[in-house]
């Protein structure tokens, strides 16, 4: 007989009304059926709550904050609500393949050896969920196994497509409570220090882009936020030289931003004007060869 795990779902939403309805049947409609969904409400202030209780499902539990939180922390909240043994993840404006949990949990089943992630591709959408016709940190490869170091320098890993196993990312501590805008990122990494990184090579899920998660102020935020977690590994030697590309990674956001003061301190300052430039020709390499194809 197949193992069948309950699935836990964490879908934290603030004033996400837009496309939750979409985000919602896309997690009904998974052929792996032993699932629950923790819904966060972090005290929406649009029709979020009458949405969800919409769908009569008793698989759907629906939970709303004391107090709105950051969103580390309101995920945090929404994980101890949860009963699986795996916990995965899908915001409020992203969107699942039906398959997608049953080709996870099929992995599991086979691979479950100090396993503490499993992710997937994704696949880039426009706001009216047309495909763009390009996959979210696009490699001939997903990369698995001791992904560590890798991941130091750039989270490829599609947050809407991963499945963490709860245990033990709640022995390292669960998620920063006080980060923003990349508490997908340190979870990832400190799982990834530890355990077993497994990927499925196949697209499972959707990733939305609009107005929203565009804005280069998200960039300079994230990148800010992506120094801080990368310095708590130090003195891990890796670590030391991913700083100086998310540092440069920083520069650019400033640039975009138009903020000059702050992109030419780091540069001068921080002494990554080589890691800079050679971020801006890999830039541009990438943007030339999407035009010619």
């Amino acid at each position: 007989m197949i193992h069948q795990p309950l699935i836990s779902i964490v879908m934290n939403c603030y004033n996400g009304e837009k496309y939750l309805e979409q985000a919602i049947s896309s997690i009904i409609n998974q052929t792996y059926t032993n699932w629950e969904l923790v819904f966060w409400d972090n005290l929406s202030e649009d029709r979020s709550s009458e949405i969800v209780s919409k769908f009569n499902d008793i698989r759907i539990k629906y939970f709303q904050a004391d107090i709105h939180t950051k969103l580390g922390e309101a995920r945090n909240l929404a994980m101890r609500e949860t009963t699986g043994k795996w916990i995965a993840f899908l915001d409020v404006d992203d969107l699942w393949e039906k398959d997608k949990l049953e080709k996870q949990i099929q992995y599991i089943n086979d691979n479950n050896t100090n396993l503490g992630i499993i992710y997937g591709r994704c696949e880039l959408i426009y706001e009216d969920g047309v495909s763009r016709g390009k996959i979210l940190y696009e490699s001939e490869t997903l990369p698995d196994g001791d992904i560590f170091n890798q991941l130091l320098f750039v989270n490829f890993i599609p947050f809407v497509s991963a499945i963490v196993n709860k245990e033990k990312f709640e022995n390292l501590g669960g998620f920063d409570d006080n980060l923003m805008h990349s508490t997908d990122y340190y979870m990832f990494l400190k799982l990834a220090e530890k355990y077993k990184v497994e990927a499925i090579q196949d697209v499972c899920c959707q990733y939305r882009l609009h107005q929203s998660n565009l804005t280069n102020i998200l960039r300079v935020q994230g990148e800010l936020e992506s120094i801080e977690i990368v310095e708590s590994f130090l003195p891990n030697p890796q670590a030391k030289n991913a700083l100086v590309y998310h540092k440069a990674g920083l520069a650019i956001a400033y640039l975009r931003e138009r903020e000059f003061f702050n992109f030419c301190k780091v540069l001068l300052i921080h002494g990554v004007l080589i890691r800079f430039i050679l971020r801006c020709l890999s830039s541009l390499r990438k943007k030339c060869s999407s035009l010619i194809t």
